[in-house]
């Protein structure tokens, strides 16, 4: 699976943001999206307008029907989205917020 090979990286390298979002990104992809809130909070803590990292985050609680939660992260993700001029995922980000009841 794809998530050890970055569960490992992280493990030697635990302040490496790219692995610890690799690893996140992976548990999600993988249907681990609990696993994958705890290790990409810490990433979004540091780097807090990280878009692609909270659209995942986003993603991942709304998996879980954590609506508020994912609405936060979304909201986030689309303020991250215009201010970085990210016009693509502007859709996608849009369509699950309108999930979060």
């Amino acid at each position: 699976m794809k998530s050890e090979i970055f569960r490992e990286k992280l493990e030697k390298a635990p302040d490496n943001l790219l692995f610890r979002f690799s690893y996140g990104q992976a548990l999600f992809a993988e249907g681990h999206s609990k696993e994958a809130i705890a290790v990409l909070e810490p990433a979004i803590d540091k780097k807090p307008d990280w878009m692609i990292a909270l659209l995942i985050l986003g993603k991942a609680h709304l998996e879980l029907e954590n609506y508020s939660a994912a609405k936060n992260a979304l909201e986030k993700a689309m303020k991250a989205a215009f201010d970085q001029n990210h016009e693509e995922p502007r859709e996608e980000i849009q369509s699950l917020l309108e999930q979060c009841k």
